[in-house]
């Protein structure tokens, strides 16, 4: 076992020095070119400038000219017969990565954190395995519909097929007031609205994924929000969503039999009324010369009807309600056009209340009072050195884990742990706003497998790309 846990220590790292010498490689090569073609760069758009003007003025002329001899003019149509006006936008971002980590693939997929979530196939969507991952493609459609309406819609693509993301309207023929219908990102905290490849680090903050699961509150519904008539910028929202995440809100019906080989009675339990999800936000942001503030705080409460709530007891139901908070800060200090310094954190809690349904050693079904108040947060930091370099650190932590079945609280003895963390360090080079490359390294303290706290160490590089027009990101 010793010499082969060597072996796997030897092998480690050198995987680890092979991603940094890729790494430094690609960023000398790059630093070499734009020394060498800024130069021709500078001296050939000297000897264009003429040329430009003279071409801007023949096709100003050209343009004075048609504009009242075009019958077409004025139904907006070219000489293919179709408005480009009626093109919706359209952008694809595909994210692939090379992953190396200290622990199997088979013990990554088996990690809990009693209390705040279990692995499953779709908890780690992004560096899943070890070895290469196409991690996500994709496709952005976004489009006025009319002088009233906006349309934008998101469809994910993966070996499994395609799925429908997101598509939602927002209007925009009332002042100070927007409606938004369909299926959509909850504006719910900070990130949560934010799709992957707008993330400063690879993966989803602990606290999220423990919360609202991999993806984050996605959900039908409608969203009213109101930019209030004041003299600072003050947005207040609400929200009402379907179903929500199955982590904290979930509204499935369950049939649960009295007996584990199901020779007892069953039990129906029907799941709540919809729309489940209630969220509320306010959102606030203010400048200090150079520095910019962004903070709020948001509100999501919900039925709960959670299959295989994360505990040992491998087979339960929790049926109840679920109550979150989420308060986010946001600052941007701006040095000068190309360089800055930003800090953003999160912390939420969550509250749950209800009825814990499982089955003891004897395999009768048991039902205890439940209740738990947890809370989770990060706080990351980047700076941009450059047009190209970005570097940045996470801190990750999941600081309360308080349990109570029948009014007696869960302790270590029942596997139940808090301040649990999570380090992670990211380096980033931009070839332009379309690609990136990201070399991240992770020391996660956050994890049980099979029962056991395990410490294990991941070294991710992920490339990014994007083509099509793309509307840019929120601040």
């Amino acid at each position: 076992i010793k010499k082969n846990n060597i072996n796997m220590k030897q092998k480690y790292i050198l995987n680890l020095k092979f991603l940094i010498v890729l790494f430094i490689t690609f960023s000398i090569f790059l630093s070499f070119n734009k020394v060498i073609y800024g130069a021709n760069e500078e001296d050939s758009s000297k000897n264009n400038n003429n040329t430009y003007e003279i071409k801007n003025l023949k096709e100003n002329t050209t343009i004075i000219n048609q504009k009242y001899n075009d019958p077409l003019k004025s139904f907006n149509l070219n000489k293919n017969g179709y408005s480009s006006k009626f093109i919706p936008d359209i952008s694809f971002v595909m994210d692939f990565s090379y992953v190396n980590r200290n622990i199997k693939d088979s013990e990554y997929e088996n990690i809990r954190v009693n209390g705040f979530y279990r692995f499953t196939p779709e908890m780690h969507n992004i560096n899943q395995n070890m070895g290469f991952n196409l991690n996500y493609g994709e496709l952005y459609l976004s489009s006025a519909v009319d002088p009233y309406f906006d349309l934008q819609v998101t469809l994910p693509f993966s070996d499994e097929g395609v799925e429908l993301e997101e598509a939602y309207f927002v209007t925009k023929f009332i002042k100070s007031l927007q409606l938004k219908g369909g299926k959509f990102r909850s504006s719910f905290g900070r990130i949560n609205y934010q799709h992957p490849h707008m993330w400063d680090f690879n993966e989803y903050p602990l606290v999220y994924t423990s919360f609202l699961g991999p993806d984050g509150l996605v959900d039908t519904g409608i969203q009213v929000s109101y930019l209030l008539p004041l003299n600072f910028y003050l947005l207040a929202g609400f929200e009402l969503l379907q179903n929500g995440s199955e982590n904290s809100f979930g509204t499935n019906n369950f049939t649960i039999n009295t007996k584990i080989d199901n020779t007892g009675n069953d039990l129906n339990v029907l799941g709540p009324n919809k729309p489940n999800v209630k969220t509320y936000f306010l959102k606030t942001s203010f400048d200090i010369n150079n520095l910019t503030i962004l903070t709020g705080i948001s509100l999501a409460n919900s039925s709960s009807r959670i299959e295989n709530f994360p505990l040992d007891y491998q087979t339960n139901y929790l049926v109840g309600k679920s109550d979150i908070i989420d308060y986010e800060l946001t600052a941007k200090y701006f040095i000068d056009s190309n360089r800055y310094l930003s800090l953003q954190g999160e912390y939420l809690t969550r509250k749950l209340k209800g009825d814990l349904y499982y089955y003891d050693n004897l395999g009768d079904l048991n039902i205890n009072n439940f209740s738990s108040n947890q809370s989770g947060y990060y706080i990351q930091g980047v700076y941009k050195l450059n047009q190209n370099y970005r570097i940045g650190i996470r801190y990750d932590n999941l600081s309360k884990n308080n349990i109570s079945l029948n009014n007696i609280s869960l302790s270590v003895n029942d596997n139940i742990y808090e301040n649990l963390s999570r380090i992670t360090l990211m380096i980033e080079y931009n070839f332009t706003e379309f690609s990136r490359i990201r070399l991240e390294y992770s020391n996660n303290n956050a994890a049980f497998i099979n029962g056991i706290k395990r410490n294990y160490n991941q070294f991710s590089i992920n490339f990014n790309m994007a083509i099509g027009y793309h509307a840019a990101h929120q601040f």
